[in-house]
């Protein structure tokens, strides 16, 4: 979504409407190539990155679901130890 630039009253009194609205123009039509130009060169370049990015996230999702798992039957197993009332597990 582009921002348009908005100049001040003061410059539209100076300038005049015609020039200010014209320089508003330019100033935005600016502001857009510039934003393409930095879409165009950063996506060739961010893209490794980025798969980097979701190749870690994914393996630490899956550590974190092991590490879950592991725990949720560590307590399990301590919590069958102590309806059974042999107190194993507990300190």
């Amino acid at each position: 979504m582009p921002v348009v630039a908005k100049l001040s009253k003061e410059f539209y009194e100076q300038f005049g409407e015609d020039v200010v609205d014209q320089l508003e123009n330019w100033l935005n039509q600016v502001g857009e190539a510039c934003r393409a130009d930095v879409r165009l060169f950063c996506g060739p370049v961010c893209a490794p990155a980025d798969s980097l990015l979701q190749q870690r996230v994914a393996q630490l999702r899956a550590e974190t679901s092991a590490a879950v798992a592991n725990l949720r039957s560590e307590v399990e197993s301590r919590l069958a130890a102590l309806e059974e009332g042999s107190g194993r597990g507990s300190r």
